[in-house]
């Protein structure tokens, strides 16, 4: 099938060893995994799972992470906490235990 990807395959590591196989649509926006099916089973059909969709730019990000490419994190940085309120927090923690 035209667009398709391997979404599972055998532990062997050989592709062909029972896939599990599902369409792909690109678009500017997102990505979408849909009609999955495996090869060695054509008379089941398009199996029920999906449609996946995905933001593509959240899609890509992922990729590029588990290809081992170091990408840049969106999270925004942690606020600092002040010492003062770290040492409230401790004390009023041991109070509580002592109780």
């Amino acid at each position: 099938m035209p667009g398709a990807l391997c979404l599972l395959g055998c532990p062997c590591g050989i592709d062909t060893c029972w896939p599990l196989l599902a369409r792909v649509q690109i678009t500017a926006t997102e990505v979408t995994w849909s009609g999955s099916y495996q090869i060695h089973r054509p008379e089941w059909g398009e199996l029920p799972l999906g449609p996946y969709v995905s933001p593509r730019p959240a899609y890509g990000h992922e990729r590029r992470r588990r290809q081992g490419v170091k990408v840049p994190s969106t999270r925004q940085p942690t606020r600092a906490v002040p010492e003062a309120s770290l040492q409230e927090v401790s004390v009023a923690m041991g109070a509580h235990e002592g109780s």
